[in-house]
């Protein structure tokens, strides 16, 4: 298992890399040394037996079973994260109410709410919906 992790590491780097097509960029982007980049991408290369690069001075392209390998990895990382968001998203449906007093809704829960809401405004599916105390019992008085 430990060896199965440790290609997924190293595929992850060729994925990052292979999309800058520069090891400074990838590490950069993965907090590693350009060292360590280019140390996974040997290893790699020798564990697969082929080679992933063509490196040139300041330079890096792909070889045409880098570009191979790029295409199959590119749709297998975005199929994964994919379903990892539709299994995330499954356990987040539903409509939240909530009952509270209008000063309280105003000057707690009003905010804390917006601030989480923009932080997550990606969400298309939250609902949230506040029905105020005061409205309830106006509500009740109608009837």
């Amino acid at each position: 298992m430990l060896e199965q992790q440790s290609i997924l590491a190293l595929l992850q780097t060729f994925e990052v890399t292979a999309r800058h097509l520069s090891f400074t960029l990838a590490a950069h982007e993965m907090n590693l040394t350009q060292g360590a980049v280019s140390h996974r991408i040997r290893r790699l290369e020798m564990h697969i037996g082929f080679r992933l690069f063509i490196r040139m001075t300041r330079k890096l392209a792909l070889t045409e079973e880098g570009k191979r390998l790029l295409a199959t990895l590119s749709h297998s990382l975005r199929a994964i994260n994919d379903e990892i968001e539709d299994i995330r998203d499954q356990d987040l449906r539903g409509t939240l109410h909530i009952g509270i007093a209008p000063t309280l809704a105003h000057l707690w829960l009003m905010p804390v709410s917006y601030t989480h809401l923009r932080a997550h405004e990606t969400r298309h599916d939250l609902v949230c919906r506040l029905l105020l105390e005061k409205k309830k019992k106006q509500l009740k008085k109608k009837k």
